[in-house]
């Protein structure tokens, strides 16, 4: 499922959602407490992940990618893979889709030695940002990004599992200090749109995808997948 044109998408379960990653939904959001989840998670991984030559951006994707709260935020470059997160779990709320520029957020950088000057290339990947905070030392990355970035930043993460590839999954990063999206793109005019999705179509909307495989089963390709998708579909049966 690729998408070549040049927006992401974000879909969520109600249309009252800001666009605010995780850390700052569930916490207060200053950097010691960032440092401090992210060290515990560390610590706590298996031993087959453990002894990985992880840095500190590996770690914010993955425990990102597992429920951890961190300042990334999930997009997707399908707009069906956001219809599915906006019709799950089914409710009585307008859900919503958000839909950006990705090559206008990435070319706002600002006070940034970070540019997309190859042509070619529309989107950043970790790699470059990991070249661009380079360090020894754990917790320094994200230090130096703060200092050098005073933006959000769109990226590829690379592909721990297949869950990253079948959700054509993106990510967007910023500096501490921007903990809710809407004031930044309204100040920088960054191009991003907003549909909302009426309550009362969710469901057809919902069977609709079902049909096309868009679902748990695909997005969550394992046990999970498996078992949330008879969960919600028998659930709507009642």
């Amino acid at each position: 499922m690729i998408f070549t044109d040049d927006f992401a998408f974000r879909g969520v379960n109600s249309s009252n959602f800001m666009l605010k990653p995780s850390l700052f939904r569930n916490y207060t959001g200053n950097i010691n407490l960032e440092k401090s989840l992210l060290r515990n998670f560390r610590k706590r991984l298996p031993n087959h992940l453990k002894y990985r030559d992880m840095d500190i951006w590996d770690i914010m994707i993955l425990g990102q990618h597992h429920g951890l709260s961190t300042r990334l935020l999930d997009w997707s470059r399908s707009p069906l893979v956001a219809l599915h997160f906006a019709t799950v779990p089914l409710n009585n709320e307008n859900s919503a889709v958000w839909k950006i520029n990705l090559c206008h957020l990435n070319n706002n950088l600002l006070h940034s030695t970070l540019s997309l000057e190859d042509k070619v290339k529309h989107i950043f990947t970790i790699e470059d940002i990991k070249k661009a905070t380079k360090s020894d030392d754990f917790f320094k990355p994200l230090d130096k990004f703060d200092k050098q970035f005073k933006s959000i930043i769109m990226f590829a993460p690379p592909n721990i599992d297949e869950r990253i590839s079948n959700q054509s999954s993106l990510f967007t990063i910023a500096n501490y200090s921007i903990n809710c999206y809407e004031d930044y793109i309204r100040i920088n005019n960054i191009e991003c749109y907003k549909y909302i999705i009426p309550y009362n179509i969710k469901l057809n909307l919902r069977e609709s995808l079902d049909k096309c495989n868009i679902s748990e089963e695909s997005l969550f390709p394992g046990l999970d997948g498996l078992t949330q998708f008879p969960n919600r579909h028998y659930r709507s049966c009642c």
